[in-house]
């Protein structure tokens, strides 16, 4: 049998006008709205490693 190799997440959006702005984004670049987040999200990453210094995946996930 197969692996999934693809992680699934949830998350909560509270406010409903975030997520039909982010369906309209999506739909202008193309991507489905979990392809969106995805890219969002590896864009706020590269940022924040820009600003901070890469992340430790080994050392630093242990402290969540």
């Amino acid at each position: 049998m197969g692996k999934n190799l693809v992680k699934v997440t949830g998350f909560r959006i509270s406010d409903d006008s975030i997520l039909e702005k982010l369906n309209i984004i999506a739909k202008n670049h193309n991507r489905t709205r979990n392809q969106e987040v995805e890219w969002a999200l590896s864009q706020y990453v590269k940022a924040y490693e820009k600003e901070n210094g890469i992340i430790n995946i080994n050392t630093d996930s242990e402290q969540l």
